[in-house]
């Protein structure tokens, strides 16, 4: 229940932000009116580069409008969590297709007329060459340029108009823009269209809704999750188990980057859903397979490595035995592969060399000759933080006596751009051109991809995508190896018949207690063998007394891996 309300939350925590980007509308402020386009050329660059002029101690899109009067361009952005305006700013690129004016006239009513004619010109920076004398020089020109003319009211005191300024979407545009009564309230900006103003691509009724919504959304999310789980499932039968991040990291992940990227980069990402609305459904695929990569496993159990520092102690018989004085135990998670048995440590670079190398080996296993499955009736306990327990050499394993060694498989580069030969170090021109094809072909498919589709970005994803396949190509992963030293069998079995003890006699804290009990009750020898029979004391004291339990020697003991499958 609680995977899968985590697994909702992720889901909605992506989406959400994504369905606010598609929603938002920019702020439909285009009330002007008389307003006419037309193609000209009557304005040349030198023309329209001038933007007019600021005052200090005032808003930079401040112009007067003779005296007495005055006029301020205010901007209303769009994008989730915009609202209000803002005054223009130097350099701002306007996204919304109108812009305010905001003025301020105080002249006397019968001087002032209330309309007010502005005149919009939208224009690209561009070259041509001309001829001079002899030779031939590019100068720099005003291409793609439209007009629009139209009138506003304006009336005494405060008032604001609207001014349209037309639709770009496919690039961002200069816009120069003035009052024809006073040409020197003029404004120079840039001015790019957000997709979300676009008219729909369909008939703007539920069956047209559907339709779109169906072939350009949810068949895509039906194939791509298909694949995506049928991947996830197939990486965990090689990995035993995905990242471990843990869904609630993955959710504030996802989260904090859909919102970043939803409101940081608004006008990119708008553009790319209206562009190519399957987008969604690759990103929904892509929740959905982290989902089942954190919730399967395959074969996977945790392992409590134990190791008892030991002394000689005579027991109540006078026989010499072992007492554990100390202990330390180490949690080790494990899982059975078609490979091996291998160590499972959680993060996503670990994960990423168990899918490319299948993992690190854990060695020791084939030796133990004792093991404890931690919770089975014999040894039930409730709460353990294992499933096995495994008791390991009081010596440990390498020289610094550790519970266990581990070298991890690790992810390195494979591009030796200089080796060496007989006649010195060189370069290597075959890894050069390798290096050079997969990180420009790579980009350039990117790159074009997004210049197709109209969108911005493309230098971004491109060495994003890049990057990507350079990693992927040019590195290898070394595998890694864990290692453990099982414990001796008098250890073990000292530790096997007390823990076995303590689980089955909940009357007695000692066998002494229990045997002294059953001849106070004078039980004949074969009730006491019985007895102990059921205690499973006989057949551990029985194992110990016929293992070699010398240093360094193993008997063959059982496969605790075929023992878990049973």
């Amino acid at each position: 229940m609680k995977r899968a309300l985590l697994a909702t939350l992720l889901v909605v925590s992506l989406v959400v932000p994504l369905v606010a980007v598609g929603g938002a509308v920019a702020d439909g402020h285009d009330g002007a009116a008389n307003e006419t386009d037309t193609d000209s050329e009557a304005y040349t660059y030198e023309d329209l580069k001038r933007g007019g002029t600021t005052y200090e101690s005032a808003p930079s899109s401040m112009r007067f409008l003779g005296d007495y009067s005055s006029a301020t361009v205010r901007v209303f952005p769009v994008g989730p969590g915009e609202s209000g305006w803002h005054y223009l700013e130097r350099g701002e690129v306007v996204n919304s297709n109108s812009v305010q004016l905001r003025t301020v006239r105080l002249a006397p009513v019968d001087e002032l007329d209330r309309t007010l004619n502005v005149t919009v010109v939208a224009w690209q920076k561009g070259t041509r060459t001309v001829e001079r004398g002899n030779s031939t020089v590019e100068e720099t020109v005003a291409t793609n340029v439209t007009v629009r003319r139209q009138q506003i009211e304006a009336g005494r005191g405060y008032d604001t108009a609207n001014v349209s300024l037309g639709q770009h979407y496919d690039s961002t545009y200069q816009i120069t823009m003035w009052v024809e009564e006073n040409p020197d309230s003029r404004w120079r900006f840039a001015h790019r269209s957000v997709e979300t103003t676009r008219a729909l691509p369909f008939v703007p009724t539920w069956g047209g809704y559907w339709s779109f919504t169906t072939t350009n959304v949810l068949l895509w999310i039906v194939v791509l999750t298909g694949v995506t789980v049928v991947g996830a499932v197939g990486s965990v039968e090689i990995t035993g188990k995905g990242p471990g991040l843990g869904l609630v990291t993955w959710a504030i992940i996802i989260a904090i980057g859909s919102a970043t990227v939803g409101i940081g980069a608004f006008v990119w990402t708008a553009s790319l859903l209206s562009a190519a609305p399957p987008v969604i459904a690759f990103v929904i695929a892509a929740v959905i397979g982290i989902v089942v990569l954190e919730t399967t496993e395959k074969g996977v159990f945790s392992v409590a490595l134990m190791r008892l520092f030991t002394e000689e102690k005579k027991n109540p018989r006078g026989d010499f035995a072992k007492e554990a004085r100390e202990a330390e135990f180490e949690k080790v998670t494990l899982a059975n592969t078609a490979t091996g048995t291998k160590v499972i440590k959680p993060g996503l670079r670990p994960w990423l060399a168990r899918l490319r190398t299948g993992g690190t080996e854990f060695v020791g296993l084939e030796r133990i000759e004792f093991e404890f499955d931690l919770g089975s009736p014999e040894v039930p306990f409730t709460e353990s933080v294992a499933d096995k327990l495994i008791f390991v050499d009081e010596d440990g394993v390498g020289d610094d006596g550790e519970l266990v060694t581990a070298s991890p498989s690790t992810v390195e580069w494979d591009l030796p751009l200089r080796v060496e030969t007989d006649d010195g170090v060189r370069t290597n021109w075959t890894a050069v051109f390798s290096l050079a094809f997969h990180a420009l072909v790579p980009f350039a498919l990117a790159y074009q991809t997004m210049s197709y589709l109209g969108v911005g970005g493309g230098r971004v994803v491109g060495a994003l995508f890049a990057a990507v396949v350079v990693y992927a190509v040019h590195t290898r992963v070394t595998e890694g190896r864990a290692e453990f030293m099982p414990a001796v069998g008098m250890t073990q079995d000292a530790v096997a018949t007390a823990m076995h003890l303590q689980s089955e006699v909940d009357d007695y804290q000692t066998l002494e207690k229990a045997l002294s009990a059953l001849v106070d009750e004078r039980n004949s020898t074969d009730e006491l063998i019985e007895t102990l029979q059921e205690l499973d004391a006989e057949a551990a004291v029985r194992d110990a007394s016929r293992r070699d339990t010398s240093p360094g020697s193993f008997a063959e003991g059982t496969n605790p891996t075929a023992e878990a499958d049973d």
